[in-house]
């Protein structure tokens, strides 16, 4: 183990083909594999590509995936609920956490306080990056609000 906490990791973006999926599959089967740590991925993304491409890898005793694209799209609080509770309780089984989210404002800053980490990958394209700069704005702003 790291530490004595468990360590929990967002990764997230609005936009796709941004490496989300990439980043929270490769975290995952590092701190699994390569560091030996009881590691879950929660895929909320609608594509579940990040769960798919553990599933469809070599299993390895420490690391597992969920895919629970359903539970964040229903855009209400009750998914928001339900969202938070599935990662509470994937927490409680794992030395780490990885949650691969498509960002959406349904979200909300709240879900942030969960996570230790919070990992924006973007491209270098203008277009990407302006609206990487505007999510960091946005949350931003919003955290300023929260407190």
């Amino acid at each position: 183990m790291l530490s004595n906490k468990k360590l929990k990791i967002l990764v997230t973006n609005q936009k796709g083909g941004v490496g989300k999926s990439s980043l929270s599959t490769n975290l995952a089967a590092y701190f699994a594999i390569e560091k030996d740590q009881q590691t879950v991925l929660v895929d909320f993304d609608r594509q579940a590509t990040s769960s798919q491409w553990i599933a469809h890898a070599k299993p390895h005793p420490k690391l597992r995936a969920e895919s629970v694209s359903q539970v964040i799209h229903g855009g209400n609080r009750l998914s928001l609920f339900t969202a938070r509770s599935t990662i509470r309780d994937a927490a409680s089984k794992a030395d780490v956490l990885v949650t691969d989210i498509t960002w959406s404002p349904v979200l909300g800053p709240d879900i942030l306080d969960i996570f230790d980490l919070v990992l924006i990958p973007t491209s270098l394209s203008e277009l990407e990056l302006l609206s990487t700069i505007g999510l960091l704005r946005d949350l931003r702003m919003s955290l300023s609000k929260a407190g």
